[in-house]
C-alpha cells in the first residue's frame, strides 16, 4: 500500500468514526430535548426542541458530507466551502419559516437549538482533536523528504 493510499484510508477511517460520534450525539440530543421540552411547555415545547435539535442535524450533518467528500479522495477545500455556504442559506431559510408556525414554541425552540450547537461543537472538537489524522489534511501527498536539499 503506497503512502498516498494509506493517508487516504486514515482519513476515510476517521471520517466514518466522526460520522458515528456525531449520529450518537444527535439521537442522544434529539431524546432529551424531546423529554425536556414536553416537560417544561408540553407536546408544543417537545415538537419545538425536536424541530431545534433537527436544525442543529442539518449544521452538523451537511460538515460531516462535506468532511466524507474531502476525505473521499477530493482534492480540494472547495466542497467544504460550498457545503458551509449551502448550509448556513439552508437553516437560515429554515429558521425564519419554523419561527413564523402558530405551533411552534419560541422558547423551547431557541433553547433547543442553543443547546445542541453548543454540544454537538463541542463533541466533535474533541472527536477531531482525539484523531491520528487531521480531517482536513491534503490527502494523497507524499511527504518530500531530502528533495529540497538538492537545490542549492
Amino acid at each position: 500500500m503506497s503512502d498516498a493510499s494509506i493517508a487516504d484510508h486514515r482519513a476515510a477511517v476517521s471520517s466514518r468514526r466522526l460520522g458515528r460520534v456525531t449520529a450518537l450525539t444527535f439521537i442522544l440530543l434529539l431524546a432529551a430535548a424531546i423529554v425536556v421540552g414536553g416537560v417544561v411547555s408540553g407536546r408544543g415545547g417537545a415538537a419545538s426542541a425536536a424541530l431545534g435539535v433537527g436544525l442543529t442535524g442539518v449544521l452538523f450533518g451537511g460538515g460531516l458530507l462535506s468532511l466524507h467528500r474531502t476525505s473521499a479522495g477530493s482534492r480540494s477545500f472547495a466542497p467544504v466551502v460550498v457545503a458551509f455556504a449551502l448550509r448556513i442559506v439552508l437553516y437560515a431559510s429554515a429558521l425564519a419559516l419554523v419561527t413564523r408556525a402558530e405551533w411552534v414554541h419560541g422558547p423551547s425552540l431557541a433553547a433547543a437549538t442553543a443547546a445542541s450547537i453548543a454540544v454537538m461543537l463541542a463533541v466533535e472538537l474533541v472527536a477531531v482533536a482525539r484523531e491520528p489524522v487531521a480531517e482536513l489534511e491534503p490527502l494523497g501527498r507524499q511527504e518530500r523528504r531530502g528533495a529540497d536539499d538538492t537545490s542549492t
